[in-house]
């Protein structure tokens, strides 16, 4: 599916304001900046509580080295208000208020962190997951490895296998070695610059996902996957062989014409919105044709 609309970056397009009486902390459990403890320190995470089971509650996976309150984030989070869904986003291991340092973060490592998430803060319920950039290669490896932890995927720019398929494969010769002798370094890629570390290289050879035959990624759940165009980082083309190697059927790839990478304009948030829905309204299908698939 093509649509028109989209554009290089800024904010806006956030959804109407949430009924009265949607407070931060009326249920003692919601609230910005709550932390989780891991062996090695904590993940910082924002929590907005609905005690309902029958509603998946969403979880929002930044992109790359960016906070969990990014602009995204925000408009799912007033979504989800509206709606009546729990929200959840957390800083990734080694970013921002989250502890750690980010050259030591990766793709597993963030894996490992979202598993928890789920499994303590929302109690192994299983969750829309929505993934940014890395978030939506996090979010992948995610759904194939914990089947039970995820009812849905929705990708906005998904990035996966972008550390050999885009920086090994196009980065300098100087620049890779910068990254292999001095362990991290900057490195501008499309409008923006990004801390690369020897870690992250190495980790992401061990979490690809874009090899082997076409329905080989064994994932058991509905997947909307958002991409632009006009996408100056991952070119729109990694949505298309990601939804080729899903296993599962209901996968839907929705390009959009003059977005780019940050997907932050209005008709981008409706798009991704509606991916949400869309994602949620064939979770409930999927649930009532077979009732013991939880």
């Amino acid at each position: 599916l093509v649509t028109a609309g989209g554009g290089g970056g800024g904010g806006g397009g956030n959804p109407p304001p949430p009924p009265p009486g949607l407070l931060d902390d009326e249920d003692g459990r919601s609230g910005r900046d709550q932390y989780l403890e891991v062996p090695d320190g904590k993940l910082c995470y924002d929590l907005w509580w609905v005690d309902d089971n029958e509603k998946n509650p969403l979880m929002y996976l930044p992109c790359l080295n960016r906070e969990k309150n990014e602009a995204k984030a925000a408009n799912l989070r007033v979504w989800c208000r509206q709606k009546g869904h729990t929200y959840l986003a957390h800083d990734y291991y080694g970013v921002r208020r989250s502890s750690g340092d980010f050259a030591d973060g990766t793709i597993t490592r963030w894996v490992e962190d979202s598993i928890r998430i789920i499994e303590q803060v929302l109690e192994g319920r299983k969750a829309i997951v929505v993934g940014a950039g890395v978030g939506g290669w996090v979010g992948t490896v995610l759904a194939s490895k914990r089947p039970d932890l995820v009812a849905a995927l929705v990708g906005i720019a998904a990035d996966p296998d972008f550390t050999v398929d885009l920086l090994e494969a196009q980065l300098p010769e100087e620049t890779l070695r910068r990254i292999k002798e001095d362990g991290i370094c900057n490195v501008e890629w499309g409008k923006t610059t990004y801390p690369i570390s020897r870690k992250l290289l190495e980790d992401g050879r061990d979490n690809l996902v874009l090899r082997g035959d076409p329905g080989s990624l064994k994932i058991k759940c509905p997947v909307r996957l958002v991409h632009g165009i006009d996408d100056e980082e991952v070119p729109y083309e990694t949505a298309l062989r990601l939804a080729s190697m899903i296993s599962h059927n209901d996968v839907t790839v929705t390009l959009i014409k003059g977005s780019e990478h940050a997907m932050e304009d209005e008709e981008d948030f409706k798009k991704l919105r509606h991916a949400v829905e869309d994602a949620l309204t064939n979770v409930y299908e999927y649930d009532l044709r077979t009732p013991a698939s939880g």
